[in-house]
């Protein structure tokens, strides 16, 4: 995903969504997947898009994450951070050890409306870590 933010906010959505990061019927033997570390949901370049409703499993081992930050966002040109907008969503405690993977290099905001994803309440914001921002 790059543009969401053409028809303005709200409309570029995924809402409802089971989301499985590894399973026994994809790779029999388990080589496939060993050398990878998928995202469940990349977040897009631009501006507006929101993921709600959404639950992820099976998100446990090298670097897989059930978020994915910014995709595409690495020319040298595009300095700013894009904000998602996020609720609702449920990562099962068991299989999921990552929540959130900052893609490079770093320019991600998640605005969490409830707090399942931040566990800092309601209207609460995730971003990757920088000294300046303290």
């Amino acid at each position: 995903m790059s543009m969401a933010d053409y028809y303005g906010d709200g409309k570029a959505q995924i809402d409802g969504a089971l989301v499985i990061g590894k399973s026994n019927n994809i790779d029999p033997e388990g080589d496939l997947l060993n050398n990878v570390s998928p995202r469940g949901v990349e977040m897009p370049q631009r501006e507006y898009f929101t993921v709600k409703n959404v639950r992820f499993y099976n998100f446990n081992w090298n670097s897989a994450a059930a978020l994915g930050t910014c995709s595409h966002c690495v020319q040298p040109e595009d300095l700013g951070a894009r904000t998602s907008t996020i609720s609702n969503l449920w990562y099962d405690p068991e299989t999921v050890t990552k929540k959130i993977m900052w893609n490079f290099p770093g320019r991600a905001i998640l605005y969490d409306l409830d707090g399942t994803t931040t566990g800092k309440g309601e209207k609460s914001w995730a971003t990757p870590y920088f000294k300046h921002n303290e």
